[in-house]
């Protein structure tokens, strides 16, 4: 690639991306910036699972064991139904000989 080359690709680059970031400028932030009213978190609905957790980390651990068995309960079943799909089934279409073809004509 010569020097050339090289600003021709360039140049339509910079302008491109001048034009979007002038664009940007006048548009001003994005809608949700601009409502943001700065809440915070309200902590006393997790408060006691908290608690829980801090004062024995096993038990609470094992009360949501099921779910990784159920995830993969679901993938297979999911992988199930995509696999009976039409699209994913052999065809079975019989294709014509076409030498045989050619020796009946």
């Amino acid at each position: 690639m010569t020097t050339v080359d090289f600003f021709l690709v360039l140049a339509p680059t910079l302008v491109a991306v001048s034009y979007y970031l002038s664009l940007r400028r006048e548009l001003g932030p994005p809608a949700d910036e601009r409502s943001w009213t700065g809440t915070g978190l309200d902590a006393t609905r997790v408060a006691p699972r908290i608690r829980r957790v801090r004062a024995d980390y096993v038990t609470e651990a094992r009360t949501h064991a099921g779910h990784a068995c159920h995830r993969r309960v679901a993938l297979a079943a999911a992988r199930q139904a995509l696999a009976q799909r039409s699209f994913f089934q052999h065809s079975r279409v019989e294709v014509p000989d076409t030498v045989h073809d050619r020796a009946r004509t």
